[in-house]
């Protein structure tokens, strides 16, 4: 049972295994968990209510094929009104170096190793609770402009998707930019800054052009 936090590894290989054409019930019931609605599940044997618990649901690793298949590929094994319950990204060799040279890392002990925060358990589950439970107010139509400005990078095939987010993930991502700002200057604000906006502006043209194909990030990024 995840409260807060759900990570499935092998996402996509789960996935994978439904045929869109076919498998409708168990993709509504996908988009039925992602919205955290109530549903129930059935089978021959018994009835299921379901309800997701978690904030936030992470998975790793949902690659169809590797090699030199186009990203492409690999989101069209899902149905866009599924994929755009997700915020995706393809890693990158940029995404590793900033993990393992630059990176801070959160553990639970009280060790002194030098570019990680120590922080016990408990204490972290408080902030975390407390800032969840915290309204961020925003301009809408700013972000919205935001938006329409990355859709004029979004690489063929990926259109629709991108369409399908654009009311769902990029607002919980100007959220958490504000709470994460507002943890590390301890301000309980919870106001969008301008910077907040250019952030989020930043990371998303970061998020879009990782659907690129790798010769083509390359340029893009340049």
């Amino acid at each position: 049972k995840s409260i807060r936090i759900a990570f499935t590894d092998e996402f996509f290989k789960i996935l994978n295994k439904l045929d869109s054409s076919k498998d409708n019930a168990e993709l509504a019931d996908l988009n039925s968990l992602l919205d955290h609605s109530h549903f129930v599940s059935s089978s021959g044997n018994n009835n299921l209510e379901i309800k997701m618990n978690a904030k936030v649901y992470a998975c790793t690793n949902p690659i169809h094929n590797f090699g030199n298949r186009p990203f492409i590929d690999t989101v069209n094994k899902i149905p866009p009104d599924t994929l755009g319950r997700f915020l995706f990204i393809r890693q990158t060799g940029i995404d590793t170096t900033w993990k393992n040279n630059e990176a801070s890392i959160i553990v639970f002990d009280d060790k002194n190793t030098s570019n990680i925060i120590n922080i016990d358990k408990h204490t972290f589950l408080g902030i975390y609770d407390f800032i969840y439970m915290q309204k961020t107010i925003f301009d809408r139509n700013k972000v919205k402009h935001i938006i329409d400005t990355i859709a004029n990078i979004i690489p063929n095939g990926f259109q629709d998707i991108y369409n399908k987010q654009r009311n769902r993930v990029y607002f919980c991502l100007l959220d958490g930019i504000i709470k994460w700002r507002c943890i590390q200057q301890k301000n309980c604000d919870f106001t969008a800054t301008e910077d907040d906006y250019i952030q989020l502006e930043v990371l998303m043209k970061y998020i879009v052009m990782s659907w690129w194909d790798s010769s083509d990030f390359e340029r893009v990024h340049d």
